[in-house]
């Protein structure tokens, strides 16, 4: 963290020196966790943390129009809920990508993100289901669900993972999902169950083993770390 910090510093400072009417906007985990290291960035004219982005337009208006620095960084909060930041589009790209949770309560001794992104919280259901219909209708073929930390999805709500990854198969015009960066040992083996059966629904797999091996193709990769080829083996043949 203290090296990307640097390289942020570094990148910023370089920027605004080949740029120097530019707004120049410091954003994201650094101003976060380290607001006086951020503060102290002279070049950042709008600084912003990770719990009010969409703080973003409404500060750069503020500050074209009164060309002072804005310092807007709120802290996190136990009760904080999901900033949904949907986006419609991806130009150029047939994949989407959708964030459904933000946050980790795990608090490691070498880890800031709790600091930086905030505790657990998740996008509801409801609108993950209403964000990927329309994903689905401007004719994403695939998604890729995304999160700080993916394995904690639901919690708060009662749900899991599975819950998320079944909606999106579910959505029509969506023929695959991918599952992002995955804290897999979080996972028990009944939500391994239930991703391997959301999975064999998602392709359509028959019985077999043909079926086995293209299920277990698909699957490890989305628990990778959480089991050794030999325990997801034993649940992919307990579905088929």
């Amino acid at each position: 963290t203290a090296e990307s910090d640097r390289k942020v510093r570094q990148i910023f400072r370089r920027a605004k020196k080949d740029n120097p009417d530019a707004v120049m906007v410091l954003t994201g985990c650094m101003a976060q966790a380290f607001p006086e290291d951020a503060r102290r960035l002279e070049e950042a004219d709008i600084i912003l943390g990770t719990s009010n982005r969409k703080r973003l337009m409404p500060d750069l208006l503020a500050f074209l129009s009164a060309r002072q620095r804005i310092i807007d960084i709120a802290p996190h909060t136990n009760d904080e809920k999901f900033e949904n930041l949907n986006v419609e589009n991806f130009t150029g790209r047939t994949r989407a990508f959708v964030k459904i949770e933000d946050g980790c309560n795990r608090f490691c001794s070498y880890c800031i993100i709790p600091y930086a992104r905030g505790r657990v919280r998740s996008k509801p259901l409801e609108d993950l289901k209403a964000e990927l219909a329309g994903l689905g209708a401007n004719g994403y073929k695939e998604v890729v669900l995304t999160g700080i930390n993916l394995s904690a999805y639901g919690q708060e709500f009662g749900l899991h993972l599975c819950d998320a990854i079944e909606a999106a198969c579910a959505t029509p015009g969506i023929e695959r999902v991918r599952l992002g960066s995955l804290e897999p040992e979080q996972l028990s083996e009944d939500e391994i169950r239930d991703i391997v059966l959301a999975t064999k629904k998602e392709l359509g797999i028959s019985e077999g083993k043909a079926g086995m091996g293209k299920l277990m193709g698909a699957v490890m990769p989305k628990v990778k770390g959480r089991a050794d080829g030999g325990e997801v083996k034993k649940i992919v043949m307990s579905v088929l």
